[in-house]
């Protein structure tokens, strides 16, 4: 999931829910979060309540990995403050700076994809 300009509480809930909505939507499946390039306007209270949704729907997730892409520290810290806010949260998550030269073979790695696996053209590494 790409998100692009400004990163706020509606444009989460609005890229959230389409993709929740995706009838090939599946909690356990290996994600990708990219918020590199994004005006992140996000207040801590609007951080715990996108927790928290994504609490109620990823209750039952077993198995999945969570990728977030970042190009700042501001959004790494957002992104570590997030994904420790949310309840009963049981996927890995790993944080992956977009700058580091090896992020596309880590996340391969990490995401357990083949060596050759090209990313979508959306995120850019």
């Amino acid at each position: 999931m790409k998100y692009r300009g400004e990163l706020t509480f509606n444009s989460f809930m609005d890229r959230h829910g389409k993709a929740q909505s995706h009838p090939d939507f599946d909690p356990d499946f290996h994600s990708i979060v990219d918020i590199c390039g994004c005006d992140i306007h996000l207040s801590s209270e609007e951080i715990r309540q996108m927790a928290n949704v994504i609490g109620e729907i990823y209750q039952n997730q077993e198995t999945a990995r969570d990728a977030f892409i970042v190009d700042t520290i501001v959004g790494h810290g957002l992104t570590r403050m997030f994904t420790s806010s949310i309840p009963n949260h049981q996927a890995q998550v790993q944080i992956f700076d977009a700058t580091d030269v090896d992020v596309a073979n880590n996340l391969r790695q990490w995401l357990e994809l083949p060596s050759g696996y090209i990313f979508p053209d959306f995120i850019r590494l």
